[in-house]
């Protein structure tokens, strides 16, 4: 029993890392050992009764954990989804690899030898390790999966094909204890599986690009959206200037009157109550989207000049400041996007919860392209570092909104640094992408 209880306790590690490297989560050490000591006390009671028990408690175990971990019910479902893959995968091939090297046959080498079964768990563990740094570098890296949004998806669908799998699973299990644990029915069952797995791998890539297919139009909608907002503000823009040029000429001619009939009173109030309104207009945030003129890239000019517009419409005085000219940066578009569009969320959120609020933009390229968000805000933030976790939010000060999400984005790349500074309630966050 105690070596069972180690074999068990070997897999649900095997399973948790898996699906933690899968995720590229941190693991939760805690949750960890409670996660093994449930697993353990379960399969060693119901072992006899249904062997395979680890199997289904270790996939339920895994779905809870990156529920508890992500907080998003689908991607732990599609998490789980891969983990069984690799499970399958792993278990065909460390079968087989026992078998060829020990020239025993499966039967003896896991239930006749403690020793054996302890060497079997570790390779396994190593397999399935190796494989899931392999699958995780594929889902996130080619398939960017940690990006998406698994709102909208089939939930039903991928609950099904668990149970499906379960099915096989079990079956499986009692077809080998009914004809015998023999090396050539394993490697032939060994075999049906690979094609079953390889079947479903086949499924979940095809789901997940559908998945980033989706997520591309939205994007290039969103995009679509973003450029009309800044057409159209340029064609406000023109006319506004057109209009005040009109203005401006009425204006000096009318100076002019009072000039030459030297009425100094009346050119002063004349002054007061008509010119210096003008300066208001043309230090009005709507003037200073021409600096996006140096800012070469359309996905990243649009998106400025749609919260500029936004940020506008709340009552939020919005400046950009574009110091060069900026064409191009080494990031994926769709990742600068979305973490520059975070961080004028939160700033503009909690500009605007303090009523006049300011939100101030500086951009420079020159070898490095450097992009630096102010904005005032009220209240303490004692820990900068709680404002990027899961979940952490603020009323006062608005911070903490999508922050998990770019620090996921900044996480991908090498090249790309940021840092937080709090002074005199402003917060302060730079990017710096060499």
């Amino acid at each position: 029993m105690g070596s069972i209880g180690a074999l068990i306790a070997i897999t649900c590690i095997a399973n948790y890392i898996s699906g933690m490297i899968l995720a590229r989560e941190k693991y939760d050490t805690l949750k960890m050992i409670v996660y093994i000591v449930v697993q353990v006390l379960l399969s060693c009671l119901l072992i006899n009764k249904v062997p395979r028990i680890i199997v289904y408690t270790g996939i339920i175990g895994t779905v809870y954990l990156l529920y508890d971990k992500i907080k998003s019910f689908d991607y732990s479902l599609v998490i789980a989804l891969f983990v069984q893959i690799i499970i399958m995968i792993a278990d065909v091939i460390e079968s087989n690899l026992a078998i060829l090297i020990t020239k025993k046959d499966i039967n003896t080498l896991l239930y006749k030898n403690d020793y054996n079964m302890i060497i079997y768990a570790f390779i396994a563990i190593l397999i399935l390790s190796l494989l899931s740094a392999f699958v995780s570098w594929v889902v996130n890296k080619k398939m960017k999966m940690k990006m998406l949004d698994f709102k909208e998806i089939n939930s039903k669908l991928l609950i099904v094909i668990l149970l499906i799998n379960f099915i096989i699973i079990f079956s499986s299990g009692n077809v080998c204890k009914k004809l015998g644990f023999n090396n050539e029915f394993i490697q032939s069952l060994g075999l049906l599986l690979c094609l079953y797995t390889l079947f479903l791998a086949m499924f979940m890539i095809m789901f997940i690009k559908n998945v980033v297919s989706e997520y591309d139009i939205k994007l290039e909608r969103e995009k679509n959206k973003q450029l009309n907002l800044y057409t159209k503000e340029i064609e406000e823009l023109y006319n506004s200037l057109r209009t005040f040029k009109h203005d401006y000429k009425n204006i000096l001619t009318s100076m002019s009157l009072y000039i030459s009939e030297k009425d100094i009173d009346g050119l002063e109030e004349y002054f007061k109550k008509t010119v210096l309104p003008t300066d208001l207009i043309i230090n009005n945030n709507e003037f200073s989207i021409a600096s996006l003129q140096y800012v070469e890239l359309k996905e990243l000019k649009a998106l400025l000049a749609m919260k500029q517009i936004e940020a506008k419409n709340k009552n939020v005085d919005c400046t950009i400041r574009v110091l060069g000219v900026v064409n191009e940066i080494n990031m994926d578009t769709i990742d600068l996007i979305r973490i520059v569009g975070i961080l004028f969320d939160n700033a503009i959120q909690a500009a605007e919860a303090i009523g006049n609020g300011k939100v101030t933009c500086t951009i420079k390229q020159k070898d490095i392209f450097r992009i630096e968000i102010r904005n005032n805000y009220i209240g303490n933030i004692e820990d900068t570092s709680k404002l990027f976790e899961k979940g952490y939010t603020t009323k006062e000060s608005g911070s903490g909104i999508g922050l998990y999400n770019f620090l996921n984005i900044i996480h991908n790349y090498d090249n790309a640094i940021y840092s937080v500074t709090l002074d005199n309630n402003e917060f302060i966050i730079r990017i710096t992408i060499s």
